[in-house]
């Protein structure tokens, strides 16, 4: 008698345990809270890091320089 009670005991605990992890699980994949937040933050990293590789082709290859050039001179040339 005792020991079939221990039994039951044991296998609604464990069951107990399992639902609630299951429940645990479903409530954690849906839960999509900060999820903006991070693809957020993605997004501003991906753009700083094309903006650090194209300043960086930009100034070795001397164009930053001819384009402020261009730059002066039209302002220059619309005030002469």
């Amino acid at each position: 008698m005792i020991h079939s009670m221990c039994t039951f005991l044991y296998v609604s605990a464990t069951r107990a345990g399992e639902m609630a992890a299951r429940g645990l699980i479903r409530r954690l994949s849906r839960d999509e809270r900060g999820q903006a937040s991070a693809e957020y933050a993605l997004v501003l990293m991906a753009a700083a890091g094309l903006a650090i590789l194209f300043g960086t082709w930009a100034v070795r290859n001397g164009n930053v320089q001819k384009i402020f050039e261009n730059v002066l001179k039209s302002i220059l040339g619309d005030m002469g």
